[in-house]
């Protein structure tokens, strides 16, 4: 998904088909499943750790080169036991699930599967899988399994890692008491699936996965199918019909259409509503303006914002108070004030220049405090 980043506001859609591991497990009873006899069985050699055996009956050598062309080989059955006890061993049946999904991605590196249905493309039986595939002398299942069992070791009669991840993925390093380790054959498939296809991936796709889709790690296969391959069709291996790629380490690639959709901000207006912005918007310029007119009009002096029953009336020679002052704080004090008059004038009104105080209107008229006067000094 290389040079989708951008600036704007653009999603990308594209449709991929794939294919992955799918496991039906069984547990046959609370007591989990144990290694039976007569399969084939991979250990860890060496050192303690999980175990994987295959159903001898179903496993590829076995298989001819007509069963793998005409899709009639049965499911191979393999299956898991940590070394801890049969308690968290499960026998599970591997069938290859074909799907399409819609990947949408909002830049380069944040893609989520938004939508999967089954593909439509031609593929082989179900029952075939890249595991049950064998090249030249080596049986995939083998090799997988011997890498996957030694991935994780362990104590002798301990759980591995991997039982840890089937038990609680959300932290597998986290000191569970290994003997409530054992989960449903539902979940344990779900989970020891995600771990088979993971491992796998990054086998068979490791240049792929580290160095990126170039010419060196991948090619393009103009043959958009999931049908097998043949290379020799008169060998007796089964693995000369292939699922994956035909250049060794190369990953196959296909060509995929994609969608690239860009979201603009669009406004729409309605006619009421514009009008109605038209109003607001006129009777809030008109009430900014009301201030300015009013300062510069109808007010001839000073403008004063203070609390008068406080700070104007204390010792004030032109309130008929005592001076003493008062034990009333101000809320009290000024509800006493409520009904007196106040005017913010000149008491030197004869004088070359006025003196400004705040005081009493006697019974509503000046008490020789007179009005400011524009153009007249005051102190």
């Amino acid at each position: 998904m290389s040079g989708l980043l951008s600036s704007g506001f653009i999603d990308h859609k594209v449709n991929l088909h794939m294919m992955y591991l799918n496991l039906s497990c069984d547990k046959h009873g609370d007591n989990g499943y144990d290694v039976p006899a007569n399969v084939s069985r991979t250990d860890n050699q060496g050192e303690a750790g999980a175990t994987l055996w295959v159903n001898k009956s179903t496993s590829s050598w076995i298989r001819n080169i007509t069963a793998f062309a005409n899709g009639t080989i049965p499911a191979l059955v393999f299956g898991y036991a940590g070394p801890a006890g049969p308690q968290l061993g499960v026998e599970c049946t591997l069938r290859t699930t074909y799907v399409e999904v819609e990947v949408s991605c909002a830049d380069a590196i944040s893609c989520l599967p938004s939508r999967v249905r089954r593909s439509r493309l031609d593929h082989p039986s179900t029952n075939l899988t890249q595991l049950d595939v064998i090249l030249g002398p080596y049986w995939n299942w083998n090799t997988f399994a011997k890498s996957f069992v030694s991935s994780a070791t362990s104590r002798p009669s301990y759980p591995t890692l991997l039982d840890f991840y089937i038990a609680a993925p959300e932290n597998p390093a986290h000191p569970l008491d290994w003997q409530t380790l054992s989960r449903p054959a539902d979940v344990t498939a779900v989970r020891l699936g995600q771990l088979i296809n993971a491992y796998w991936s990054c086998m068979t796709a490791k240049y792929a996965l580290s160095a990126g889709l170039t010419t060196g790690a991948s090619y393009l296969d103009p043959n958009v199918s999931f049908a097998l391959v043949a290379y020799n069709p008169e060998s007796y291996w089964g693995g000369n019909y292939s699922l994956a790629s035909e250049r060794g380490a190369q990953a196959r690639l296909w060509q995929a259409q994609g969608t690239r959709s860009r979201s603009i901000e669009v406004f729409q207006a309605h006619k009421v509503w514009v009008a109605m912005l038209c109003i607001a918007s006129a009777v809030l310029i008109l009430a900014s303006l009301i201030p300015p007119i009013v300062r510069l009009f109808l007010i001839e002096g000073l403008e004063v914002m203070m609390n008068i029953s406080s700070l104007a009336t204390r010792d004030n020679p032109h309130w008929r108070l005592p001076p003493n002052g008062t034990y009333l704080d101000a809320s009290d004090r000024s509800r006493l004030l409520k009904d007196c008059k106040v005017r913010f004038g000149d008491v030197d009104s004869g004088g070359d220049v006025g003196r400004l105080v705040i005081g009493e209107l006697e019974d509503g008229k000046a008490g020789g405090i007179e009005r400011v006067k524009k153009g007249r000094k005051y102190e």
